[in-house]
Formats: structure tokens, C-alpha cells, sequence
């Protein structure tokens, strides 16, 4: 007589039995699977991240995906506000490393410069757009490298035939906006010029027009679109030769106890290329207003090399 099978597969059709050694046999071979799987995964190549970011930083943007982030109300053509929409060709160059990063800026209008600083130091907001690097704004900001190189102007009335050096000044009024580092720098070096604040561009330039001051110092970029663009016809600005104001390095200034969004901005920005600058260039800075960075068009990424290599010494041979 024989034995009665312990496993039995059964239909309407047949009835198959197969032998407990068989099942067995099969058990073991799905148990043996089950222990390879790990080395198999192992065996597989790892996924190359294409910023480069460490597992630190893909961490802290996996759990802080939105940033608020300060846009100057007039900082044309770099950053600037129109109908309550965030413009600009930093606000571009943001959104971009927004992207690649898989985080979401939240642009924040609502401020003046001085607002946002004070802002960023309680820690109301995370980021600032276009912020020049200072021993004072350290205590409570990083920063990127430079977004943007730019350079110093003074405004001044056409008729206004006096010097235009800034040692020229002492005595009279010079406007600032309020809270930009070319104040400090007037405070500690032209302690004799009057300075008056307003909260913008275009209110210190108004008073300029209207003989209320003497000049106002900031970007000269920024002072020529405003100069043009509200046809101030009265006005002009030039480049200011000082030993204090040379070129305007402004990067991306970030709330200070976030150190892993600031590595994680640096490297998406070193990763940015010639094609996605020069299709920003073209559309904020090439012939806009006249406010254009001019000079060699370099990669961020060349930018930062040549910062950090500093002086450079040519020999040349006579004839």
C-alpha cells in the first residue's frame, strides 16, 4: 500500500501530491535566496548623488524643504519686487538651485534691507539674495561665494559741478539706504560727512533730485536702472574710486545655524554652467537699464578660483 503524501495540490481536475522531501528541497532553496539578498543589494552601485552632497545634507533638505527668503524691493535689475512678484536675475539663479536642491523658496517682499537683516538675525527668515560678506554680518549669517560682482557708484546732480571724490563731501549730506555695508564704511572712514538714511533707492534719489542731499552712495548698477528708468534726467551716476569701495562681492546670505544648507547652496552653485549664466545674463543684465556686470563672463565656479588665488604676478620679457 502506498504512503499518503503530506502535501497535495488539488483541482477539479487531477490531483498532484508531491513527496515531503520535496518540499523541503524546495524550502531550503527559497531560505538560501532569502540570505543572498543583502549581498546582492550590496553588489549593486551605489547611487551617485550629481551635487555631491553628503548624506548630512540630503538629510536636512529631506526635512526642511521650504526656505523664506528676503528680496530687496528695488535692487534692479539683480532682485527686485513688481506687482508683489520676486524678479531678478539672482531671483533666477535661486530658483534654479532651488531645483536642484528639491527645496522651495518662499520669496519674502514685506522688508526693507534693515528689516531683513534684523529678520535673519532672529532667525525670522533663512536666506537673503544678493548680501556682501562682513565681519559684522558674520555674527549671525554664512555665506555663499559671490552671485554677483558688482561696483560701487555715487549719484550726483548734473549741475552739481563740485569734486566728486568722496573727501570732497566732508560737511555736506550723503545718502545711504539703510542698513547696505557702504553705511559702516562711510561711519568709520569719512566721519565727517553727514549721512542720511532712506529705506530705498528711490526715495534717496528723489531727495538727490530735489537738492535735499548732496549724493547718494550704493550700487552703481542699481543707481543707473533707477536713474533711467524713472527718467530722473537731472541725475547721473558714476564709479566710485576709493581706496575703501573697490568691486562689490555679493553672495547668497544664509541664517547662521544652518551650515548644511549653505554647503548644500555652494555646491549646486559651483555646478551651474556657462549656458544657464549666459541665458541669465541675456535676460536680466545685457542691455537692461544699462546695468550690466561687464567684463570676462566667467562660470561661479571660475569666479571662486580666481577669488581665492588672489594676486597674480606676470613676468614680461623686453624686446
Amino acid at each position: 500500500m502506498a504512503a499518503t503524501p503530506l502535501f497535495c495540490i488539488e483541482s477539479t481536475a487531477s490531483r498532484r501530491c508531491l513527496p515531503l522531501f520535496w518540499w523541503g528541497l524546495l524550502l531550503a532553496g527559497l531560505l538560501a535566496a532569502l540570505l543572498l539578498l543583502p549581498e546582492v543589494a550590496s553588489a549593486q552601485p551605489p547611487v551617485t548623488d550629481p551635487l555631491g552632497l553628503t548624506a548630512a545634507e540630503r538629510g536636512f533638505l529631506q526635512q526642511n524643504r521650504l526656505f523664506e527668503v528676503h528680496v530687496e524691493p528695488d535692487y534692479m535689475p539683480f532682485a527686485y519686487v513688481e506687482n508683489g512678484q520676486a524678479k531678478g536675475f539672482v531671483v533666477d539663479l535661486a530658483d534654479l538651485l532651488a531645483e536642484r536642491l528639491g527645496i522651495r523658496f518662499v520669496y519674502r517682499t514685506d522688508h526693507t534691507w534693515d528689516q531683513a537683516l534684523e529678520a535673519l538675525r532672529h532667525r525670522r527668515i533663512d536666506l537673503v539674495l544678493a548680501m556682501v560678506d562682513t565681519p559684522e554680518r558674520r555674527d549671525y549669517a554664512r555665506f555663499t561665494t559671490a552671485v554677483l560682482n558688482t561696483y560701487v557708484g555715487l549719484a550726483t546732480r548734473r549741475d552739481d559741478r563740485r569734486p566728486k571724490r568722496l573727501e570732497d563731501f566732508a560737511g555736506r549730506r550723503l545718502a545711504v539706504v539703510a542698513g547696505y555695508w557702504h553705511e559702516a564704511v562711510l561711519r568709520t572712514h569719512y566721519p565727517r560727512i553727514e549721512l542720511v538714511r532712506y529705506p530705498d533707492h528711490l526715495r534717496g534719489l528723489e531727495a538727490l533730485a530735489a537738492g535735499t542731499v548732496d549724493g547718494l552712495v550704493s550700487t552703481d548698477p542699481v543707481l543707473t536702472f533707477h536713474i533711467r528708468r524713472h527718467y530722473l534726467l537731472n541725475l547721473e551716476s558714476r564709479p566710485l574710486v576709493s581706496d575703501w569701495f573697490k568691486t562689490t562681492r555679493e553672495g547668497i546670505g544664509v541664517r547662521r545655524d544652518y551650515p548644511l544648507l549653505v554647503s548644500a547652496l555652494q555646491k549646486a552653485l559651483d555646478r551651474i554652467d556657462e549656458t544657464e549664466l549666459n541665458d541669465l545674463r541675456r535676460r536680466w543684465l545685457i542691455d537692461n537699464g544699462g546695468a550690466s556686470e561687464g567684463g570676462l563672463q566667467l562660470t561661479l565656479a571660475q569666479r571662486r578660483y580666481l577669488e581665492e588665488l588672489g594676486e597674480i604676478r606676470l613676468a614680461i620679457a623686453p624686446d
